[in-house]
């Protein structure tokens, strides 16, 4: 009797002790964080996995042109250098033409790409605008590749830098030199295009047009109106002339010096023909 008292005892604490270990499995399952359910396209990646923005791989070329028509030509050429300053660009080229009525300035502008359409905006608002022009170039697969070949050509070059300190004869250093030439020029070449595109990418390039506006031109002085703007301009064309006189001896002097022996020595014989001939008469 004592002995299956002892083992209901036994078969008792064993099914509590059960009744207990599966109740604090169920209490610690109820208070761990649930993980969300996620689709495929909302799945964290991992770093490492080479995803990155496609916005920001990018790299697009930006060009434009932009045509105005202003009341006062000199000082919207001021404006413009002015803007240009602000907006962080330059001046790659510039010309101009102020013959009678067709005034006008020409310019091919950089600025940078991230402020390219403000710097238009700001330009158009100089004068009437005529013609306005925007186009992008996206280069980003060739601006991947040349990379990608970059990283190849300096692998190469590392590989026979290191046959290079193994060469024995002369005919196994001349190989590797000429091979190692060879990609040492790719490596520049490569480089040299990477840095134009880089150059492009960052700075936008526009061609701004600004001409003055018909009959806006100051009409020409005549009788005393202005007489002393016109001695001026009298005076000063009076010394282009004489400078371009100048000039233009000097250049015609200069240019006869390969002839100036040979005409020389056609004259001295002319000179002895006319005295042979005066001394038979």
């Amino acid at each position: 009797m004592m002995h299956k008292r002892r083992m209901s005892t036994w078969l008792v604490l064993i099914l509590i002790l059960v009744m207990a270990l599966s109740g604090s499995s169920g209490s610690y399952k109820s208070i761990m964080p649930q993980a969300p359910e996620m689709s495929g396209d909302s799945a964290p990646r991992s770093p490492d996995s080479g995803f990155t923005d496609s916005e920001d791989e990018r790299k697009v070329i930006s060009t434009g042109s932009l045509s105005l028509t202003v009341d006062n030509l000199n000082a919207a050429e001021e404006a413009v250098r002015r803007i240009l300053t602000e907006q962080g660009g330059f001046i790659q080229q510039s010309y101009s033409n102020a013959i009678g009525s067709n005034q006008y300035w020409e310019f091919t502008l950089r600025i940078p790409s991230g402020r390219f359409e403000e710097a238009i905006a700001e330009f158009s608002a100089l004068g009437k605008v005529r013609t306005i022009r925007t186009s992008e170039q996206d280069v980003t697969e060739e601006y991947l590749d040349l990379d990608a070949r970059l990283r190849v050509l300096h692998q190469e070059e590392e590989r026979l830098l290191e046959l290079l300190k193994m060469a024995v004869t002369m005919d196994d250093f001349l190989k590797v030199e000429a091979n190692l030439s060879r990609v040492r020029v790719s490596i520049e070449q490569t480089t040299g295009r990477m840095r134009f595109l880089d150059n492009r990418i960052d700075y936008a390039t526009l061609t701004l047009t600004i001409q003055q506006e018909v009959g806006t031109v100051e009409p020409e002085l005549k009788g005393f109106a202005g007489l002393g703007r016109r001695l001026g301009n009298a005076f000063r064309d009076g010394i282009n002339l004489f400078v371009d006189l100048v000039a233009g001896t000097l250049v015609f002097v200069v240019s006869m010096l390969p002839i100036l022996p040979i005409l020389a020595l056609v004259l001295y014989g002319l000179l002895l023909l006319l005295r042979r001939v005066r001394r038979k008469k």
